[in-house]
Order: structure tokens, then C-alpha cells, then sequence
């Protein structure tokens, strides 16, 4: 239509005259402009005769911001040119080839401003006479599936008579026809109908009604008589199966006075159960029955006076009479839903599938009693997928009065509703817990002709959830206006917490009050939430809003756009103030923020910061600007803390047109940084300088004091993209270089990556582990921004890598990681301080879950533990799979020579004194504290990820376990498995040989082991029994390592005191001299780890010797034995006497289990033999 007026409006224009000689230039343009608007073009190829009857063109398109929706090809409009002149448009035909309708027109979305209600309006009348399109098109959105058809119909109207004439046939080789014929004549009251609709098998109608099976329908209405005495017959069928019929009447009556009345009556019925799903049969039953009678008197009275809806699973019968006002004067209903025999009955309604056992509603009025109207209704059984309710109740009463009666002259009603929900049962534990089981309120409300219905009661009460308000409904000429105001009170959010997909807690009050126009879409409203101890899950804002914060605003919306009064946020030691308008192509807003204490969010923040902020638009531009300025901040990073010591300030201008983000400057200042940028330019001559210094690398990589520059350019590319050069440079020779272009809208980038540094730079985000050596790297970023995309090499050189908490030190670290397909292939090989080689080999993936196969080869690389242990390990350890948490730690090692220190014990053992509260802990200090493990933050234990294990240690000899007067060689092998969370070691090492000494007493050990736990500590069991002439009394040494439990055992038993006394002294503890008691007490500090290692110790290490030993025999005779592995499988002692008798003692291991041994002494004897072995 808008097409039509617009041709025949500028037929009109004496514009219109100088386009006849070129229609498509001037006059065509002209249209189009007419015809397009926001969101909509158009445009017309081939038009012509613009002057003449007869108007052509050869194709239309209307287009939206997706494309070509609307295409008509080959159109013709005739028209009556004359027929204008006095305000009608009379058009003989309208026709078209082909009309193309792929989809439905997109929407652009609400504007901030309200557009208010109005109908559209036309210039002129319209008449049209023929029209016709040989085919339509329509695409699978308008459908749900495509449709070609061909249209054609007739209208006539004049003279006070009408026909109409239309026929839709799908022509797309489907079965589908729409016929209409109607008429009428203001003469002669005689209306004619005539409408068929049949269609075959999957056709539109069954398909988009969801009907089982997509039958073949055919809906047929006939009718014809005057409207006195009219009768229309109605059919409906499936499958050619009748499944609905019955007739509608009218006709005319007169009461004994003369007074006229158009009655009416309806008679439907059938079985329309076949036309739903099986499972609705219980509803429906064989039958359904719909008769209704009533009659509009000329009065304006109206009456239904029956009215019966009759099925298996539900009964409707009622009656209504309205005075000539629209007054009620009589009002019956009653409603009965549920199966006669009890038990659920499904309803057929859309959406999920919904059962009920039964309800029950009465509804009553008769103003000739008392004027009162009462409601009760009972709902049982509701069941849904989502949610089941045992009951809901309705009951409600109140009065109306209508005009003229008892002197009242206007008509009013007024009454209260109540409605009850127990047993309220949500299947998800979410809505269930911020519900409840129990829902309840009550409205009241009054109306008066002429005047707002106005509610000014209303409560809904809940478990945990209470509201209360008021509202009035307004009948204006644009609509309804609702006006009032509403609070709550969540008394406990926790309930809200699965809703939130957060653990939530405390509590708010909700208020809001205001109007608004519901069609125009206008508002003026106010809002507070008020918040008490509220917490979301975050700690840093859980503290925040801990006590009282507050959200209010007050904003309207008109034909101008929206405007924000006001927005406060008050919370903690924050306080936030918005305001501005929002308007199409307009909008100014400004907010300000004042956060005067961040350590409000927690012990590692700190500062203070303030900050404004405006945003403002002129036609399709936005500009944004920031403003502020910050104290000492701090965030709990050593490394950002650093930065942002002293006053920072900022200012910030953002220009946005479309998709494209254009910074205009950009100035961030404080004693440590500075970063600048400076756009300039607009289009393809759009440019930004940028410079960054950081004022002392020192401050992240000792040792390398002096400023860090970066400087360069983004400037745009003719058509799209930037071209980018940035390089920086600073001590140490670090230096890189940025260049080359990225789209304009980041999606690919070509850029060249290139330079060095100072690994050192890394400590602060590697920490406690240190690291320090050159760092240098080529890469280039090519294609879509990501690391699939990035190629090329970093590489390390001559560096040192230390992690304290393992004990280790690289040196001479070399390291390459080559980039390709989001993969690093990572080669480096470093030198173990103390002596041996460890090198990495193998990919991992750059991306999560970073999946890795690396190898780890160890070359007799020591490995120590000052207090606990040394050794060199030998052999291969790999790591596959994702090194997020899952992957496998796998190999076989060889230890080399291995001591194992039994810790001394005594006061000093543990210098960390326990039971302390840190007040205001500095976040340096809670970070050294968390490296030693002395806390652990919340979510730690939960977050560590976990790798599986299966570690093979080989250690055939030269385990040597010392301390606390112990002396003990072993050997043998561990399987490490289970997992990082859960060790399961396996295996252990047995002893070969060793001693005990006490007071100069020699103790032969006769069993010994060492295993390792689920920490991986070594745990220690040694055992050496003597005899004396009045017991057999056993030391026994066990537990771990670092804290071995020391006890005496005898046979027959004796305190442990009085077994020490007999294994050192043959005596009883009151029978000793005071210097033995003295000896007794030295012996027994040196098995408690309190008398170092002795003299004997101390020699056997400063000479290099694997074994030691002076030893003294009951006739005071001495000896001395010296021992050491010459190599791996050969161990040899030499045994020197007092009395000048040496003896030389050899142990080869030929294999494992197999050894020879032999020896030969100063008096020329000698011994050889074979020997096997096999723990078990």
C-alpha cells in the first residue's frame, strides 16, 4: 500500500513531469527515497508509464540489514486517474509474475525512545479490483517450510453492496487450496459465505498446528439469508473423516412492545480427539459438545444465556447479562476439570506436557440480590516437567454496583482475592530452594466508572520472600497506564544461590515506584536495593559488602529518549554516581567513582582510587573518557604492585564509529611508568603514536638498573587493516621489534616478532624459583590472532635456573622452544650444580590442556636435601599427557652413591613458631609464607592437579644410612605409582651391612630396610640384638627419617632405661658409678639425635672413605677397618690390628643376587666363595 500511494502521489507532482523522458533517473530515485526508511531499502528496476493508466516495473526489492526479504518481479498497476481528484483510489488491477518472500524482515530492536500507540494512516481510500501473481514464493521461515503458490482475487464495493473474490492454489505440486467468496447488501441484509480450505497429507495447516500424523484436512463453511434470519453450516475433517459439525444461526426477534433484538445461537459437536495425540483421548472422550444461545437487544443490552462446553474431562456451563452501559447484572460460571472416575488427566495445552487431578471454579453475580459477586476455585495434582503443586485455592468476594441503583451514579466494584499454593515442588533443587513449598497472597482492589482500577493491596508472602504493594491501571487514548509501587524483602538470599550459579547470603529489601504507559513504553520510576552482609562467592566482594550497601536510581523514559536522574552505589569504603540520557545517536552519560580504602577487598589490596567517566554520541560516533587518579595501589602481585607505587594518573579518550575502536589518547602516569598515545586522523588517514617507559628494569630484574623505552606507530591501511611498528629498548641488551598489519577488526594479522632480553624479567611470575641468563626470540604471528598462528624460535643461553624449594641449580642452561601449530618442540640441556647433566626433550601444546611428551634425561645429577639426603640419579623420566592435571610421570632411574642423614633432634628442630595470628600481614610477607607452605589459601587443595606415576629406582648398593651412632649400607629397588594426590610406593632397599654404636659398644645390625612413604620420605627399620648374661635385649630404629622413633627392647622384659644399662654396663641402673650413669646419658643423647655424628664420622667424610670404623675388643685390644667401592659391583675393606695383623677383604657382585667374596690376611691365609642371594 505504502508502494501504491507513493506512485500515486507523484503523479500528482508537477516534479513528475520532467521525468518522462527518463523515468528511472529522477522519478524512480524520487520513489525509492519515499519507500525506504530506517532498516528498510528499496530499490525498483524497470519502471515506466509513470504518466500514463498503466504503471510497469520489472522487478522491486526491499532490503534489510541482512539482505534482499521481499523481491516482486514483473508488476502492473492500472488506476483511475480521475478518481483522485476526489479521494479515492480506484484500482482496476494490481498484478505481479512473481513475488519472492525467502524470510521474514529483521528488526532493529527497541529505541531507547518510547514511540507511543497510534494506528497507521492513509491518505485516501483504496478499491481494488483484480488482483493476481502467477507465483508466490514463500521461503521455510514464513512456514517453517517453502511454499510456491499463485494467488488471484476481486473486490467490489460500492453502491452499498460488496463481493469478494480470492483463491490460493499452491502450485508446487502439493495438494492446498483456499477459496473465498462472500457479499453483502445494506439493502437487502443478505449476507453470503463461502469458504473452503482443503489441503493433503503434511500439509501447512496440520504441520503448523502440530497435529498428529499431518493429516489431510478440509475446513468447509457455507452460509447465505439475510441477517434476520441466517444460517451458516460449519464441517470439519481429517482424512476424510467428519470430525466436527454443527450450524450458527442468527435471527431477528421482537418483544411484546416492538423492541428488536439480533439473536443468535450456536450447535457444534464431534469427535476432534482423532486430531491430538492418543494420550489426549482420556480428555476429549468421543465427543465434544460447544452450544451457546443469546441474543443483543437494539437497547445495547446483551445476554448469553446459555453457554455449555461439554467433554470427558471437561464441563463448562454459564450465563451473562450486560446492561446497555456494559454493566454486569447477572454472571454465572462453573468450571469442572479432571476424570469422572479420579486419578491425573493430561491437558491439552502446548508446551511440556501437563497432568491434573482435578479443578474446580464458581463464579457468581446477580445484582438484583445483593450486589455481591463471589469466586472459589481448587486446583489439585498439577504436574508438569518442571514443577508439581498439590493444591492452589482461589476465593475471593467483593460488590458491584452498578449506575442508577440505590442513588449511585456512576457504576463501581470493588472486592479481595486470595490465592494459596501448597506443596510447591520444583524438579530443579534450585528453583525448589529459592521457592519453597508454600506460596500465598491477597489483593484488594475498587473500580469506579471513569476512574483508574486501582489495587491497593497487594501481598505475596513466601518461605524467605515477602512482598507488598499497590498499583492502579489507567484507561488512556494510547493505551493502558499503570502507576504504584512494590517492596520485598529476600530475608535469605542463600535460597537464591542455585538460581545465581553462586553460593549467595545475607539479605535485601527490593523497592520500586513509578508509572508507566505499557504500549507507548514510556516510564518514570525509581528503585532501591538495599543490602545487608551480602555475599556472591567472590572474598574480595564479599568484603566489600559486608554490612550495609545501597543501590538507588531514578529514571524515566519518554518520546526523547531515557533519562537517569540518578544511579548511587554506596558500598564499603565505594561510592559510585551516574547520570545522563540515553537517545538515538544522542546520548550523554557521565559517571564518577570513589574507592577511598581497596584494602577493604582483601589483605593483599591496597590504595586508593579515583575515577570519572563520560560517554557521549553525535549521530553514528561515540566518544568515551577516563579520568582519574590512584594512591599506592596494590593488587597482591609483587610484580604489578611494584608498578603502581606512588600516584598514578590516567586519562583515557575512546573514539567508537561501528565496529572500529580508536583510541584519541591515551596518559597513564606514575613514578614507575608511563604509557602515552595520540590518535590523530580520520578514515584510511587514521594513526596512533604510542610510547611506554618503565623508569628502572632493576625493579623486575636485578641487576639490570636503567629505563625500558617502547615507541612506535599503528597507522591505517587504504581499505582495511593497520600497518604496526613498535620497538622497545632497555639495559641489558633487551630490545624487540613489533612489525607489520592486522585487519581492522583483529580477525588476521601478519606481524613480525623479534629481539632479546633478560630472562630475569620472568622471575617475578616464576617466583620462588629465580632465573637469569640472555633470552632472545624471532616469531611471527600469521593469519587469525592465535597460537595455532604464531611460528618461529625462543631461545635461552648460558643461563641458571634455581628452585629452592627442590634443592636444584642449573647451569649453563641452554634451551630452545620451537612454535609451530600451536605446539612448542622444546630441546635444552643444562649442568647440575654438585655435579652431572640434565637435559628436556619434547613437544607441548600452547594451548589447554596442554598436552606435552617430554624426556627428561638425567646424567649422575645430584640431588640433596641438606638435612635429609644426597644422591646421584641416572636415567629417564617422561612426562605425557595434559599438563593441566592427568598427565603420567614415568621412568626408570639408577641411583649412584646415596647418603642419608638421620636427623639430630633437640629444640631447634622445628624453628617456626606455631599458633601465631598475623595482623595486617604485608603481602610480601603472606607470599613468603605461602612459598615456605606454612599456609595454604582457600580452594589450594582443591585446584592442585594431580599426575599418575610409574617411576622405577634402582639402587643394587651404596644406600648408606647415618646418624645418631647408626652405620648401615643397603641396596635394592622402588616402584613409585598412584598418582601426585596419592602415592603408592612400592619396594624397598635391605640391608647389606652395618653397625651400631653406643659408648664404644659395637652392635652388628641384623635387619635393616629403608622405604619410602606416601610423601616420599625415607622410613627407616634397623634392628641389632646382643646378648648379656641376664637378657637378649633388641634396638630398634624406626619411622621416618627426619624423625626416627629409638626403643629397647628385651627378653625377659624390662623398662627401657634398665636395658640400656644392662646392654652397655651388664648391669643394673642401681648398680652404675657415677661416670657410667654420665656415659649412660651420653649414649643415649647420640640415639636421640642430640649428639652429632661423632669423631669417627667426621674422619670417614674428610678422607673420602665409603666406611669407617675403630672398634675395641674385650681384652682391650683395637682395630681399625677402612672400606670404599672401587667400582659400582667392587667393594673392598682393610682391617688393621693392634697387635700388627691386617686382613683384606673383596666383594664383586657378578649379577644381581650372585657375589664373591674373598680375603686374605697377614699370615698368608686366604678365602674365596661364592654367594646367593634373594630377599623376600
Amino acid at each position: 500500500m505504502r508502494l501504491l500511494v507513493a506512485l500515486l502521489i507523484l503523479v500528482l507532482t508537477p516534479l513528475a513531469l520532467a521525468a518522462q523522458e527518463d523515468d528511472r533517473g529522477f522519478l524512480t530515485g524520487l520513489i525509492e527515497d519515499n519507500l525506504s526508511g530506517a532498516g528498510r531499502q528499496v530499490r525498483i528496476e524497470g519502471f515506466a508509464g509513470a504518466l500514463s493508466s498503466r504503471a510497469t516495473f520489472s522487478e522491486m526489492t526491499i532490503a534489510d540489514a541482512q539482505g534482499v526479504w521481499l523481491t516482486i518481479r514483473d508488476g502492473a498497476i492500472s488506476w483511475n486517474r480521475s478518481a483522485l481528484l476526489s479521494g479515492r483510489i480506484e484500482v482496476e488491477e494490481m498484478t505481479a509474475a512473481e513475488i519472492l518472500l525467502p524470510r521474514k524482515p529483521v528488526s532493529d530492536g527497541p529505541a531507547p525512545e518510547a514511540q507511543g500507540f497510534s494506528l497507521p494512516e492513509l491518505p485516501v481510500s483504496v478499491k481494488i479490483g483484480t488482483l493476481r501473481a502467477e507465483r508466490v514464493a514463500l521461503g521455510e521461515p514464513i512456514l517453517g517450510r517453502r511454499v510456491v503458490a499463485r494467488l488471484e482475487g476481486s473486490m467490489q464495493l460500492g453502491g452499498g453492496e460488496g463481493e469478494t473474490r480470492l483463491v490460493v492454489e499452491r502450485i508446487d505440486g502439493e495438494t492446498g487450496r483456499l477459496a473465498l467468496n462472500a457479499s453483502y447488501a445494506n439493502e437487502t441484509r443478505r449476507a453470503m459465505i463461502d469458504l473452503l480450505l482443503r489441503e493433503g497429507a503434511g500439509g501447512i495447516v496440520s504441520t503448523t498446528l502440530g497435529l498428529p500424523g499431518a493429516p489431510a484436512l478440509e475446513l468447509a463453511l457455507h452460509g447465505t439469508g439475510p441477517t434476520d434470519d441466517f444460517r451458516a453450516d460449519l464441517s470439519l475433517s481429517s482424512d476424510n473423516q467428519p470430525r466436527l459439525a454443527g450450524t450458527i444461526t442468527l435471527r431477528g426477534q421482537e418483544d411484546e412492545k416492538g423492541r428488536h433484538a439480533q439473536a443468535f445461537a450456536a450447535s457444534l459437536s464431534g469427535d476432534i480427539a482423532p486430531l491430538f495425540l492418543p494420550d489426549y483421548r482420556d480428555f476429549f472422550g468421543n465427543e465434544i459438545t460447544l452450544e451457546a444461545e443469546g441474543k443483543r437487544e437494539d437497547t445495547g443490552r446483551f445476554e448469553l444465556s446459555r453457554l455449555v462446553l461439554d467433554s470427558r474431562g471437561i464441563d463448562v456451563t454459564g450465563s451473562l447479562a450486560l446492561a446497555p452501559g456494559g454493566a454486569p447484572e447477572r454472571a454465572v460460571l462453573t468450571l469442572r476439570m479432571g476424570r469422572p472416575e479420579g486419578g491425573e488427566i493430561l491437558l491439552p495445552i502446548s508446551g511440556p506436557r501437563t497432568w491434573l487431578k482435578g479443578a474446580d471454579l464458581v463464579v457468581r453475580y446477580a445484582a438484583r440480590r445483593d450486589d455481591g459477586w463471589s469466586l472459589q476455585g481448587e486446583m489439585l495434582g498439577l504436574r508438569r516437567p518442571e514443577i508439581a503443586i498439590d493444591e492452589i485455592r482461589l476465593a475471593g468476594s467483593g460488590r458491584i454496583a452498578p449506575a442508577g441503583t440505590e442513588g449511585v451514579r456512576l457504576t463501581r466494584m470493588g472486592g479481595t482475592i486470595r490465592f494459596a499454593a501448597t506443596g510447591v515442588a520444583p524438579t530443579d533443587p534450585a528453583l525448589a530452594r529459592a521457592l519453597g513449598q508454600a506460596v500465598a497472597g491477597k489483593a484488594v482492589f475498587h473500580w469506579l466508572k471513569g476512574t483508574p482500577l486501582r489495587i491497593p493491596v497487594i501481598e505475596i508472602t513466601g518461605d524467605g520472600l515477602s512482598a507488598a504493594g499497590g498499583v492502579s491501571i489507567a484507561a488512556t487514548e494510547t493505551g493502558p497506564e499503570l502507576s504504584g509501587r512494590i517492596a520485598a524483602d529476600l530475608a535469605d538470599m542463600a535460597r537464591l544461590s542455585g538460581i545465581a550459579g553462586r553460593e549467595l547470603g545475607g539479605a535485601a529489601k527490593v523497592s520500586l515506584q513509578g508509572r508507566t504507559a505499557v504500549l507507548a513504553g514510556s516510564f518514570d520510576a525509581t528503585a532501591r536495593v538495599e543490602g545487608r552482609d551480602l555475599t556472591i562467592g567472590i572474598p574480595e566482594a564479599d568484603r566489600l559488602l559486608a554490612g550495609q550497601s545501597v543501590i538507588e536510581t531514578d529514571m524515566s523514559r519518554d518520546e526523547t529518549g531515557i533519562t537517569v536522574k540518578a544511579l548511587d552505589v554506596v558500598a564499603g569504603s565505594l561510592a559510585m554516581q551516574g547520570s545522563g540520557v540515553i537517545r538515538t545517536g544522542a546520548s550523554d552519560l557521565t559517571a564518577r567513582m570513589e574507592f577511598s580504602d581497596l584494602s577493604v577487598l582483601g589483605p593483599q589490596y591496597g590504595g586508593a582510587m579515583q575515577v570519572s567517566a563520560r560517554l557521549t554520541e553525535t549521530g553514528a560516533k561515540r566518544r568515551i573518557t577516563l579520568n582519574g587518579q590512584a594512591q599506592d595501589l596494590a593488587a597482591g602481585r609483587q610484580a604489578i604492585d611494584k608498578l603502581l607505587r606512588g600516584r598514578t594518573e590516567l586519562d583515557i579518550a575512546v573514539l567508537q564509529e561501528g565496529r572500529v575502536i580508536w583510541p584519541e589518547r591515551l596518559d597513564v602516569t606514575n613514578p614507575q611508568i608511563r604509557l602515552q598515545a595520540a590518535g590523530r586522523g580520520e578514515g584510511d588517514q587514521r594513526s596512533l603514536d604510542l610510547s611506554a617507559r618503565l623508569s628502572d628494569l632493576a625493579l623486575f630484574a636485578p641487576g639490570f638498573p636503567g629505563p625500558v623505552t617502547a615507541e612506535g606507530r599503528v597507522a591505517a591501511l587504504p581499505g582495511d587493516g593497520y600497518d604496526v611498528d613498535i620497538a622497545a629498548t632497555g639495559p641489558g641488551g633487551t630490545d624487540a621489534r613489533i612489525s607489520g598489519t592486522v585487519a581492522e577488526d583483529g580477525s588476521t594479522a601478519d606481524l613480525a616478532i623479534a629481539g632479546g632480553a633478560q630472562s630475569a624479567m620472568l622471575n617475578p611470575f616464576i617466583q620462588p624459583r629465580n632465573i637469569e641468563g640472555p633470552l632472545s626470540f624471532d616469531l611471527r604471528l600469521s593469519g587469525a590472532p592465535s597460537l595455532s598462528a604464531l611460528t618461529g624460535r625462543v631461545a635461552l643461553n648460558d643461563a641458571r635456573l634455581v628452585a629452592p624449594l627442590f634443592g636444584i641449580e642449573l647451569r649453563q642452561l641452554s634451551a630452545t622452544a620451537d612454535l609451530a601449530d600451536a605446539q612448542a618442540r622444546i630441546a635444552g640441556n643444562a649442568k647440575v650444580r654438585g655435579g652431572g647433566e640434565v637435559a628436556i626433550t619434547g613437544p607441548i601444546a600452547l594451548t589447554s590442556p596442554f598436552v606435552g611428551d617430554l624426556t627428561i634425561s638425567l646424567r649422575d645429577a645430584r640431588l640433596a636435601d641438606p638435612d635429609l639426603y644426597e644422591t646421584t640419579v641416572t636415567g629417564d623420566v617422561s612426562i605425557t599427557g595434559p599438563f593441566r592435571g592427568g598427565a603420567s610421570i614415568g621412568g626408570q632411574v639408577r641411583l649412584g652413591r646415596t647418603e642419608i642423614l638421620i636427623a639430630s633432634a633437640g629444640v631447634a628442630t622445628d624453628p617456626v613458631l606455631r599458633g601465631i595470628a598475623h595482623v595486617s600481614e604485608p603481602p610480601e610477607v603472606r607470599q613468603t609464607r605461602r612459598r615456605a607452605r606454612l599456609i595454604r589459601d582457600n580452594g589450594e587443595e582443591r585446584n592442585r592437579v594431580s599426575y599418575g606415576l610409574d617411576l622405577a629406582i634402582s639402587a643394587p648398593d651404596r644406600i648408606f644410612v647415618r646418624g645418631r651412632g647408626l652405620d648401615a649400607e643397603l641396596g635394592g629397588s622402588l616402584r613409585v605409582s598412584g598418582t601426585t594426590a596419592d602415592i603408592v610406593p612400592s619396594g624397598q632397599f635391605n640391608l647389606i651391612r652395618g653397625r651400631l654404636d653406643l659408648l664404644g659398644k659395637r652392635f652388628t645390625i641384623d635387619e635393616g630396610l629403608v622405604q619410602l612413604q606416601g610423601a616420599l620420605e625415607p622410613w627407616i627399620r634397623f634392628a641389632a640384638t646382643t646378648q648379656t648374661d641376664e637378657i637378649t635385649a633388641t634396638i630398634l630404629i624406626e619411622g621416618p627419617a627426619s624423625s626416627p622413633e629409638i626403643s629397647f627392647l628385651s627378653s625377659p622384659e624390662l623398662p627401657e632405661e634398665e636395658v640400656v644399662s644392662q646392654i652397655l654396663f651388664g648391669r643394673g641402673l642401681t648398680n652404675l658409678s657415677p661416670l657410667q650413669a654420665a656415659q649412660l646419658a651420653s649414649a643415649v643423647a647420640e640415639l636421640a639425635g642430640r649428639g652429632g655424628g661423632g669423631i669417627v664420622a667426621r674422619l670417614r667424610e674428610s678422607v673420602g672413605l665409603d666406611d669407617l670404623d675403630i672398634t675395641t675388643a674385650q681384652d682391650g685390644s683395637a682395630s681399625v677397618r677402612a672400606g670404599k667401592y672401587l667400582t659400582d659391583r667392587v667393594y673392598s675393606d682393610v682391617s688393621v690390628g693392634s697387635d700388627g695383623k691386617a686382613e683384606i677383604n673383596l666383594n664383586l657382585d657378578v649379577r644381581p643376587g650372585v657375589k664373591m667374596r674373598g680375603r686374605l690376611d697377614s699370615e698368608g691365609n686366604t678365602g674365596i666363595g661364592v654367594f646367593w642371594e634373594r630377599d623376600y
